[in-house]
Protein backbone atom coordinates (compact mmCIF):
# COMPACT_ATOMS: atom_id res chain seq x y z
CA UNK A 1 0.00 0.00 0.00
CA UNK A 2 1.37 3.55 -0.71
CA UNK A 3 1.62 5.95 1.80
CA UNK A 4 0.91 9.46 2.07
CA UNK A 5 4.58 10.19 1.81
CA UNK A 6 5.04 8.08 -1.50
CA UNK A 7 1.94 9.53 -3.08
CA UNK A 8 3.74 13.07 -2.59
CA UNK A 9 6.99 12.14 -3.77
CA UNK A 10 5.29 10.39 -6.81
CA UNK A 11 3.02 13.51 -7.28
CA UNK A 12 6.17 15.66 -7.09
CA UNK A 13 7.86 13.70 -9.55
CA UNK A 14 5.41 13.74 -12.06
CA UNK A 15 4.53 17.27 -11.78
CA UNK A 16 8.42 18.04 -12.67
CA UNK A 17 8.10 16.18 -15.22
CA UNK A 18 4.86 17.55 -17.13
CA UNK A 19 6.53 21.12 -15.93
CA UNK A 20 10.36 20.22 -17.81
CA UNK A 21 8.68 18.42 -20.57
CA UNK A 22 8.20 21.83 -23.01
CA UNK A 23 11.87 22.65 -22.16
CA UNK A 24 13.44 19.65 -23.14
CA UNK A 25 11.22 19.60 -26.64
CA UNK A 26 12.53 22.70 -27.26
CA UNK A 27 15.92 21.51 -27.39
CA UNK A 28 15.00 18.69 -30.05
CA UNK A 29 14.59 19.71 -33.54
CA UNK A 30 11.63 17.71 -35.77
CA UNK A 31 12.86 15.49 -38.50
CA UNK A 32 11.42 16.35 -42.14
CA UNK A 33 9.72 13.53 -43.58
CA UNK A 34 10.42 12.57 -46.94
CA UNK A 35 8.93 10.91 -49.67
CA UNK A 36 10.12 8.47 -52.30
CA UNK A 37 8.62 9.84 -55.60
CA UNK A 38 8.88 6.55 -56.83
CA UNK A 39 6.01 5.79 -55.29
CA UNK A 40 3.77 8.39 -57.32
CA UNK A 41 5.73 8.19 -60.48
CA UNK A 42 2.39 7.79 -62.54
CA UNK A 43 1.47 11.27 -60.98
CA UNK A 44 5.02 12.54 -61.48
CA UNK A 45 5.62 11.56 -65.28
CA UNK A 46 2.88 13.81 -66.79
CA UNK A 47 3.25 16.88 -64.17
CA UNK A 48 6.35 16.73 -62.24
CA UNK A 49 5.82 20.36 -61.17
CA UNK A 50 2.09 20.02 -59.74
CA UNK A 51 2.97 16.75 -58.08
CA UNK A 52 5.69 18.08 -55.69
CA UNK A 53 3.18 20.99 -55.09
CA UNK A 54 0.76 18.44 -53.91
CA UNK A 55 3.40 16.79 -51.85
CA UNK A 56 4.67 19.69 -50.62
CA UNK A 57 0.82 20.90 -49.34
CA UNK A 58 0.64 17.70 -47.42
CA UNK A 59 3.16 18.05 -45.69
CA UNK A 60 6.21 16.35 -46.90
CA UNK A 61 9.50 18.29 -46.26
CA UNK A 62 11.93 16.14 -48.74
CA UNK A 63 11.65 13.84 -51.56
CA UNK A 64 13.70 11.26 -53.31
CA UNK A 65 13.72 10.88 -56.64
CA UNK A 66 13.31 7.71 -58.85
CA UNK A 67 10.85 7.02 -61.26
CA UNK A 68 8.67 9.20 -63.26
CA UNK A 69 11.36 10.17 -66.16
CA UNK A 70 12.95 13.00 -63.75
CA UNK A 71 15.99 12.26 -65.15
CA UNK A 72 15.07 13.48 -68.55
CA UNK A 73 13.48 16.40 -67.14
CA UNK A 74 14.72 20.16 -66.66
CA UNK A 75 16.58 19.54 -63.31
CA UNK A 76 17.00 23.56 -62.29
CA UNK A 77 13.30 23.95 -63.09
CA UNK A 78 12.50 20.73 -60.91
CA UNK A 79 15.09 22.81 -58.10
CA UNK A 80 13.28 25.76 -58.35
CA UNK A 81 9.87 24.25 -57.79
CA UNK A 82 11.23 22.37 -54.42
CA UNK A 83 13.45 25.67 -53.38
CA UNK A 84 9.70 27.74 -53.91
CA UNK A 85 7.71 24.96 -52.13
CA UNK A 86 10.20 24.65 -49.25
CA UNK A 87 11.22 21.07 -50.21
CA UNK A 88 14.64 19.38 -50.43
CA UNK A 89 16.12 16.37 -52.20
CA UNK A 90 18.47 14.50 -50.15
CA UNK A 91 19.12 11.70 -52.43
CA UNK A 92 18.25 10.20 -56.11
CA UNK A 93 17.93 6.62 -57.43
CA UNK A 94 19.44 5.92 -60.38
CA UNK A 95 19.53 2.82 -62.36
CA UNK A 96 23.41 1.07 -63.17
CA UNK A 97 23.37 1.55 -66.54
CA UNK A 98 22.80 5.52 -66.44
CA UNK A 99 25.80 5.38 -64.03
CA UNK A 100 27.53 3.28 -65.95
CA UNK A 101 27.38 5.39 -69.28
CA UNK A 102 28.04 8.93 -67.69
CA UNK A 103 28.66 9.32 -64.18
CA UNK A 104 29.89 13.02 -64.48
CA UNK A 105 26.07 13.66 -65.83
CA UNK A 106 24.45 11.89 -63.14
CA UNK A 107 26.52 13.89 -60.44
CA UNK A 108 26.05 17.13 -62.13
CA UNK A 109 22.16 15.94 -61.92
CA UNK A 110 22.00 14.74 -58.31
CA UNK A 111 24.26 18.36 -57.49
CA UNK A 112 21.09 20.71 -59.54
CA UNK A 113 18.46 18.49 -57.29
CA UNK A 114 20.11 19.31 -54.13
CA UNK A 115 21.58 15.50 -53.89
CA UNK A 116 24.71 14.85 -51.66
CA UNK A 117 23.79 11.00 -52.06
CA UNK A 118 23.08 8.67 -55.40
CA UNK A 119 21.47 5.78 -54.23
CA UNK A 120 22.23 2.32 -56.93
CA UNK A 121 18.25 0.96 -56.24
CA UNK A 122 19.19 -2.75 -57.86
CA UNK A 123 20.06 -3.87 -61.27
CA UNK A 124 17.44 -4.67 -63.29
CA UNK A 125 18.87 -7.35 -65.40
CA UNK A 126 20.58 -10.95 -64.33
CA UNK A 127 23.38 -10.03 -66.70
CA UNK A 128 24.09 -6.18 -65.47
CA UNK A 129 24.46 -7.53 -61.71
CA UNK A 130 27.89 -8.90 -62.51
CA UNK A 131 29.38 -6.43 -64.77
CA UNK A 132 27.91 -4.11 -61.92
CA UNK A 133 29.60 -5.35 -59.03
CA UNK A 134 32.87 -5.10 -61.03
CA UNK A 135 32.51 -2.27 -61.95
CA UNK A 136 31.77 -0.88 -57.97
CA UNK A 137 34.48 -3.25 -57.01
CA UNK A 138 37.16 -1.50 -58.99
Amino acid sequence: MIDRRQWLAGGAALASALAAAPLMARGKKARAIGLQLYTVRELFAPDPIGTLEKVAAIGYREVEYGGGGYDKMDHAALRKAMDRLGLKCPSIHVGYEALAADLGAVVRMAKTLGADTIVLPLAHSRDARPRGLQALNR
